[in-house]
């Protein structure tokens, strides 16, 4: 989560355009969903997403399919990046203008907290209600997860002024865990109690490919495999420490899939530790990303001690286990919130390349407990479909639309 800021008005946060890990721009969406298992009480009502978002990116496109199976109406007003607040105001203005006539209310996707202000200013005029999505706050990605960031700067104060003030005035603001509230509460104050949870999710695609796993030979060795963008909450430099002590086990072997901030100096220190049978691999597209993770025999989550390990459950752990797969991750409260370690999956303390080694060891010593993490896990799972992850979210735009 450590961005450098951008210059532009409109989220400067946000993942930039072109591929990223496990999507692919303009592919078709991964999630199709029966409509008649559900309700069409709500059938009627209608919801926009707006902002300068990416349209693949996991978090709104898993919400937006889950709006849409329960019922919801969701059309899209995406806006430029980078654009300054001359051009911002009026092209935010005949949007929201020309949405607001087909929709009962307006939810600013994720990274692009700079333009809630203005949106929910503009969203009162028109009479229509304005959700935030606070996956991420500015204050957090500024200043806690910048790594460029000054220890004394005046401009840290405004962030948490700018947060607090969307969370007061929005309708509605929501984030994806409670850990992930009770820190916003503890950084901006008391307008953090206002947020809703809303966990991630993972798309159905996972699930269909669980049963479709190659078959593995006795004596081939386990592939114990990491993918995701590199991030410094990540921990790479954990995984790699943990897999030099185990270069002279033959039953081991590695792969590590994806770019971003940390890869580089990620396969510098494999070099200098002389990790024996480690694969570097780059991104694929999705279809490609599952068959890829089909293969491992245990996935890695994330093992850096960092404020943002501790609230949050990255999409790769629920996407791992929605395919049956033994999870080892750090111990965290998010994961506490939503699982029960040593059944759903093994939890480690954070940054202890000795723990994460040890228990590596074990996993491929006890093919039984592999096989009862991999089915308690994706059992878990279950509770992160598109459809059940958005309830919480339902229930905040049925409040703020008087539905």
């Amino acid at each position: 989560m450590r961005r450098a800021a951008g210059r532009g008005i409109i989220s400067p946060d946000a993942p930039q355009p072109g591929r990223s890990l496990g999507q692919r721009s303009g592919a078709k969406p991964l999630m199709t969903t029966d409509n008649s298992k559900f309700s069409t009480q709500n059938s009627k009502l209608s919801v926009c997403y707006l902002g300068a978002f990416d349209q693949d990116y996991a978090r709104n496109r898993i919400i937006r399919a889950g709006l849409e199976a329960r019922g919801w109406q969701v059309s899209l007003a995406p806006l430029p990046r980078g654009l300054d607040l001359r051009r911002t105001l009026p092209l935010l203005w005949r949007t929201m203008r020309d949405e607001a006539r087909r929709c009962d209310a307006l939810i600013v996707a994720e990274h692009n907290q700079l333009l809630a202000p203005a949106a929910i200013a503009l969203g009162r005029l028109l009479g229509k209600p304005v959700i935030v999505d606070y996956t991420v706050g500015l204050y957090e990605s500024r200043v806690l997860d910048n790594t460029h960031a000054r220890e004394r700067d005046w401009r840290h104060r405004g962030w948490r002024m700018l947060d607090a003030w969307n969370l007061a005035t929005a309708a509605g603001a929501f984030t994806d865990t409670d850990a992930h509230r009770a820190a916003f509460k503890a950084t901006i104050g008391g307008a953090a109690r206002r947020l809703a949870v809303v966990p991630v999710g993972v798309a159905p695609a996972w699930f269909e490919a669980a049963d479709t796993a190659p078959e593995k030979g006795p004596d081939e060795p386990l592939l114990v495999q990491f993918y995701g963008n590199f991030n410094p909450f990540h921990g790479t430099e954990v995984i790699l420490r943990a897999l030099s002590w185990l270069n002279t086990d033959p039953r081991f072997r590695f792969e590590m899939i994806g770019r971003g901030p940390m890869h580089q100096a990620a396969v510098e220190r494999a070099h200098l530790l002389g990790i024996q049978r480690l694969d570097f691999i780059d991104p694929p597209d999705t279809p490609d990303l599952i068959a890829r993770v089909q293969q491992a025999d245990i996935c890695l989550g994330v093992f850096a001690r960092r404020d943002k390990t501790e609230v949050v459950v990255p999409h790769r752990i629920l996407e791992c286990l929605a395919l049956g797969k033994p999870v080892v991750t750090a111990d965290s409260a998010a994961i506490g919130e939503f699982f029960a370690p040593g059944r759903d999956l093994i939890t480690v303390p954070p940054s202890n390349p000795g723990d994460l080694a040890r228990t590596l060891r074990a996993l491929v010593d006890d093919p039984a407990l592999r096989l009862r993490l991999a089915a308690a896990g994706q059992h878990a799972a279950q509770a992160f479909t598109p459809e059940q992850a958005v309830a919480p979210l339902i229930a905040l735009l049925e409040r703020v639309t008087g539905r």
